[in-house]
């Protein structure tokens, strides 16, 4: 009996990765930049899209699939591939994602967004 796994099937982590993206999907709180996370993180064409946040909404949207979904926050580096945009926010993420969670802070995190984007 062979003990290796057949690459034609699907480890356990990988379906519960696909799984947790199911659900969040169901929920129905998802845009184009955090399907574009989807698609280059996994490999699950939603529709291919290579989207930045834009926004405050969009960034928290990409925020909430990462803390919904174990295993893609650490994938996030691979944004970085994506775009110059992309790869400015991933370099920043920890900071957007202060912002995002502490409204408070100056400054908003729309306006960090729209900043970071003009220097990419």
């Amino acid at each position: 009996m062979n003990s290796k796994k057949s690459e034609s099937q699907i480890d356990q982590s990988t379906l519960n990765l696909f799984s947790a993206i199911a659900r969040w999907l169901k929920i129905g709180d998802s845009g184009v930049s955090s399907e574009a996370m989807i698609y280059h993180l996994t490999g699950l064409d939603l529709h291919s899209s290579c989207q930045h946040p834009i926004d405050a909404n969009d960034f928290g949207r990409c925020e909430r699939l990462l803390s919904s979904v174990p295993g893609l926050r650490e994938r996030l580096p691979k944004m970085a591939e994506v775009s110059s945009q992309w790869a400015a926010l991933v370099a920043r993420w920890p900071e957007l994602a202060e912002a995002y969670y502490r409204p408070g802070l100056k400054p908003s995190l729309s306006t960090l967004i729209r900043e970071i984007l003009a220097s990419a």
